[in-house]
């Protein structure tokens, strides 16, 4: 290394002070050359050159394997003229001396855009765009591209290499799409960050983003080895029956036992030059077998037996009685170390600093062999306190000899809001910097670009830029995008700072110590009416200030729809609140379907991402019930019944006929394991139990209409399910479904048209228990819908009120047409109807929809449908009005409940002279439910 930048100082003290003109007057005086065959990193590399160049200036620089005659030639990758470098990963060199600027790097074969592609090339290419013309990545996407416009470009002679921050560094995306809109726009989004993240050099050519170790190991070795898994304080070796009801997943391991440590070391050897995976499973340490134990060196005689209580009281923090574990943890990576010596003294092994271990160990040293994921136990809110912690668990691992990889959770906070944490994580990460900071590897990049782009920018830029750029800097680039707005957006973010500080409170019992996956269920406590009113405030304020620039006035309302999501958000949650409480689902229905809309309308923007938001809000938001007709009622009055010995099948539990008094009541808002009966059930028989639960329900049918369209609605099935209706079976649903892991958590419809009877309908759900809870966890609502029915005749007879009105009738379309005023001055002075009576049956609910068209939006038409004996307005007669634009169809629907035998259906146009075109009218009886 020393012999590179001797080379570097060479050349740059042999050059005289010249500068290479680019651009001059908007005239490109420069052209890029790449290899005639060029790698795909430098083909890349020379594009985004030449866009930004074109961006700035306004010239377009052409791209050439050969000379053409500019007079400036702009070399890259193969192509430059220069002394053949052995880079190493990602590096590069800029080397500029008269009319030649010559820009190479270490340079793979992949894609460039693959994060495990060395782009030395590219990354120069980004290093000359930032510090000689000023441009600045702050989100994603060409809005988010900082430009400072010149006509003219040169760069001075001089020569500079080009490296990386750290080894690795990567940031962690979600790349679904089912929760957009768009398909097409959430694959362009995807893309526009990952080229957003490649330009400020995140790179995992030396992939460290490894997850947890032994997730499968309890499925392998379990029974043959149950030496190998954590002893709990029951003498039992599985996963812990508190913790995510036992998940085999989540077992930890017993790391002092000798037998694990070769079976690793087995597994490993088959691919020695690898990099060894000791990361624990997703779960603190639980082992409390006696060599564990000893291994911890604890000063703590009575720690096992207060441990053991609170394990046996069902209490899943019971393990934080043990203290630290990090000393066994440090044992157990030497243990795999010096075995793995046998075979290749070069190993590297990979560890994590989480949970009950994260403390460093005092009594073990490592060794820089081993590289440790540093996961601090910190989650908003950010306090002074959590920032020294970070400092002191940081310096003292990196004092017991290992290498530290920088691995949070917290840039998982927020969910949609402006979450201002950027100077705390920059004091953290600047420190990680001072102190031997080996990689960077982040879960995850929520993409809240369009309200909070400004802490994402500095998290970004820091692992470009580290030390280089200051906080103060990165915040200027930020509000520089805004022009002339840029104070106004400065109180925005001072805003949004003060409430993020100001809230203390927040944390749960979570390793951690936030609740990230809920967040958006106490925003309202940080994001207050006021907070928001301020934020919105000092938006409209920008948008003063921006005057007419185009530009400057997108990416305001870039952050203004991030602000109205979050909004919208808080308004949702506070009607599912209500919901909770009163079971009233109409606020949270309403704001739900307005949140909804508003990210249709607005997610081409990519202010988010759209699917990262719906999966964490579909965790509590029951999203289903905009899934239902207007007509829908809950299904309640639910039974269960387990089947550990499957019969139910046999024995026709799916029938009416069963046996009633084996069933007990249940409720569908959990699991069956969080529910009394459930937990009854897992004392007697065990929480490891195998089989199938049997939900049923009745409900009445007052009518049905076989033309109905009907349907089943589940929030959500944790499981298998098969589902029968009146004994035929009518749906089976597999887990996962269409091997969609989260199905787990969706609504969906299973169609019942034609499938009931009126009076007594009988349901009946079979749910198979799998890992973790089971069973229908959210209402189940049964939906009436609209109904495949005739236009009624069209022999309307016609009547003339108030003014000239002319009519045609006899067949659809029908039309009323007012030809002039009258004298009188109700309605305007024109009153002209249709009318017919239908026969009803008194005491069932009709749907009555009629469609029309109109050339006169001052016109006016009024259906009024008399079917009740009283002669006032109620649930039997009933007045509908409506104006169009010209030619704009619209439908009207209501619904009459008559007490009498005939409904009497009058249309009529009222207000202006005009034309309503009549398309078509129905009447038809629904199918209702009993309450």
């Amino acid at each position: 290394m020393k012999t590179f930048f001797a080379f570097f100082l060479g050349f740059l003290f042999t050059f005289q002070l010249f500068a290479a003109d680019i651009v001059k007057n908007g005239e490109a005086l420069a052209e890029i050359i790449i290899p005639e065959k060029p790698l795909p990193v430098e083909k890349y590399a020379a594009q985004e050159l030449a866009v930004h160049l074109e961006k700035i200036s306004g010239a377009k620089l052409p791209i050439c394997s050969s000379p053409s005659g500019k007079p400036v030639e702009i070399r890259l990758g193969r192509a430059a003229k220069m002394p053949r470098i052995a880079f190493h990963a990602n590096e590069g060199i800029i080397r500029i001396f008269g009319n030649q600027i010559n820009i190479a790097g270490n340079d793979g074969d992949g894609s460039p855009l693959s994060f495990s592609t060395s782009a030395g090339t590219l990354f120069a290419v980004y290093d000359l765009l930032e510090k000689e013309f000023g441009v600045r990545w702050l989100w994603p996407g060409e809005l988010g591209t900082l430009i400072l416009k010149k006509d003219s470009l040169s760069v001075a002679d001089g020569v500079r290499p080009v490296k990386t921050l750290i080894n690795s560094s990567t940031w962690r995306i979600q790349r679904g799409v089912k929760n957009w809109s768009s398909e097409k726009v959430a694959r362009n989004f995807i893309n526009e960050r990952i080229i957003w993240l490649r330009r400020h050099r995140f790179t995992s050519v030396e992939n460290l983003s490894y997850g947890h170790a032994f997730t499968w190991y309890k499925k392998l070795y379990g029974k043959n080895h149950p030496e190998y898994f954590n002893l709990l304080p029951d003498n039992t070796r599985r996963s812990d029956p508190n913790y995510f009801s036992g998940n085999d997943h989540l077992v930890s391991m017993c790391v002092t036992n000798p037998g694990l440590v070769r079976q690793i070391v087995d597994n490993w050897k088959k691919n020695p030059d690898s990099i060894i995976n000791l990361n624990e499973n997703d779960t603190p340490g639980k082992c409390v077998c006696p060599d564990c134990l000893a291994a911890d060196q604890s000063n703590d005689p009575n720690r096992l037996e207060r441990a053991a209580k609170k394990y046996f009281a069902n209490d899943k923090n019971w393990f934080r009685e043990l203290g630290s574990l990090s000393e066994r943890y440090a044992k157990f990576y030497l243990a795999v170390q010096k075995e793995a010596d046998k075979i290749n003294p070069d190993n590297k092994i990979i560890g994590c600093i989480y949970a009950n271990y994260f403390e460093f160990p005092e009594k073990t040293a490592l060794n820089d062999r081993i590289i440790m994921r540093f996961c601090p136990p910190i989650m908003y809110p950010w306090t002074s306190e959590k920032i020294a912690l970070f400092k002191r668990l940081w310096k003292g691992w990196r004092k017991s000899g290992v290498q530290l990889m920088h691995r949070p959770n917290y840039t998982l906070d927020g969910h949609n809001f402006p979450l201002m944490y950027y100077n705390e994580f920059a004091e953290c990460f600047d420190f990680a910097i001072d102190n031997g900071l080996y990689a960077s590897d982040m879960d995850s990049l929520t993409s809240v670009f369009g309200v909070n782009g400004i802490t994402l920018y500095v998290i970004a830029a820091k692992h470009s830029q580290g030390r280089n750029k200051t906080v103060k800097e990165l915040e200027d680039d930020y509000f520089a995008a805004f022009g002339n707005a840029g104070s106004a957006m400065q109180k925005f973010v001072k805003v949004m700072t003060g409430a993020t500080q100001k809230y203390r409170d927040g944390g749960s019992d979570a390793i951690e110590g936030g609740v990230y996956t809920n967040f958006y269920t106490y925003a309202g406590k940080i994001f207050t009416p006021q907070v928001m009113k301020a934020g919105f405030d000092a938006i409209d304020e920008a948008e003063k200030l921006a005057g007419n620039d185009e530009l400057i006035l997108k990416r305001i309302d870039f952050v203004r729809k991030g602000l109205t999501d979050c909004d919208l958000i808080l308004k949702v949650q506070a009607g599912f609140e209500k919901y909770q409480k009163t079971g009233e689902a109409d606020i949270f229905v309403k704001y739900l379907k307005q949140l909804n809309g508003f990210r249709s309308q607005n997610e081409h923007l990519c202010y988010a991402d759209q699917n990262t938001l719906i999966s964490l809000e579909s965790r509590n938001w029951p999203r289903h019930l905009i899934m239902l007709g207007d007509n829908s009622f809950e299904l309640k009055n639910w039974e269960i019944r387990f089947d550990p010995e499957q019969k139910g099948i046999d024995e026709k539990w799916f029938s009416a006929a069963d046996d009633k008094s084996a069933w007990q009541s249940i409720s569908t808002d959990s699991p069956w394991e969080k529910q009394a009966i459930g937990l009854e059930w897992e004392k007697k028989h065990g929480k490891h139990f195998k089989g199938f639960g049997w939900y049923r329900c009745n409900f009445e049918l007052k009518n049905v209409n076989p033309d109905q369209q009907m349907k089943l609605t589940f929030g959500a099935i944790d499981g298998a399910a098969e589902i029968w209706l009146n004994g035929n079976k009518i749906h089976s649903r597999e887990f996962p479904y269409k091997g969609d892991l989260n199905s787990w958590r969706l609504p969906f419809d299973v169609d019942i048209t034609g499938k009931l009877v009126p009076g007594s309908n009988f349901l009946v759900v079979r749910v198979e228990k799998h890992l973790g809870v089971s069973g229908i966890w959210r209402p189940v609502f049964i939906s009436c819908g609209s109904v495949e029915a005739p236009s009624l005749n069209a022999k309307f007879k016609s009547n003339v009120q108030i003014g000239k009105i002319n009519f045609h009738t006899g067949k659809f379309p029908l039309e009323i047409t007012a030809v002039s005023r009258g004298e009188k001055r109700a309605y305007g002075g024109v009153w002209g109807r249709l009318v017919r009576s239908e026969k009803v049956t008194p005491k069932v609910m009709y749907e009555f929809k009629v469609t029309f068209s109109t050339d006169n939006p001052q016109v006016t038409f009024e259906p009024w449908l008399r079917s009740s004996a009283d002669p006032g307005l109620n649930k039997g007669n009933i007045n509908l009005k409506a104006t169009a634009l010209p030619g704009q169809k619209k439908t009207l629907t209501a619904r009459i409940l008559p007490d009498t035998g005939q409904c009497t259906i009058f249309l009529n146009i009222t207000q202006a002279p005009g034309k309503i075109t009549i398309h078509d009218v129905k009447l038809y009886p629904l199918s209702v439910i009993n309450k």
